[in-house]
């Protein structure tokens, strides 16, 4: 009974080395990758353009495309995207690496 004890305690204690490995390894690719920065610019809308093909060009890609066209439309008070017509400016924000 003496040795099943040792057994599972040497693989709890080899489980909790392993997960410690694969967090520190995680932050250390976290910390060695470049910082994304939120820019915002200001787009003028051009006939035809709606807010999906907008966010196509400016929504990053580690970001859902249609949380960020939630977030531009409560930026810029738009309740009916029918609303949009051309010559108007939409305010829009994108990512990227702090410094450029």
């Amino acid at each position: 009974m003496r040795r099943g004890v040792k057994i599972v305690v040497f693989a709890v204690l080899l489980f909790f080395i392993v997960l410690g490995g694969v967090l520190v390894q995680g932050k250390t690719v976290e910390a060695n990758s470049p910082e994304q920065v939120k820019y915002y610019t200001a787009v003028k809308l051009k006939d035809g353009d709606n807010l999906w093909n907008i966010a196509k060009k400016y929504c990053g890609s580690h970001e859902d495309i249609r949380s960020y066209i939630q977030e531009v439309k409560s930026m810029n008070h738009i309740i009916n995207e029918r609303n949009l017509k051309a010559g108007k400016s939409l305010t829009v924000y994108y990512w990227d690496q702090a410094g450029k």
